[in-house]
């Protein structure tokens, strides 16, 4: 639902700050990733949990 939202405010405010729109979608694409790999942490331990329920 954030898709497009949190890359256009990091873009927006990389601006603000003097820096380069494109740094700010390259922060916003590193965030992203990161999002995902905890996503699949979380994932793989809640089945780690119900395995021993």
């Amino acid at each position: 639902m954030q898709l497009g939202v949190q890359e256009g405010g990091f873009a927006i405010s990389t601006a603000a700050m003097g820096l380069s729109v494109e740094q700010g979608f390259f922060v916003s694409i590193i965030c992203r990733v990161r999002e995902i790999i905890w996503i699949i942490i979380g994932i793989a331990l809640m089945k780690v949990g119900n395995k021993r329920e």
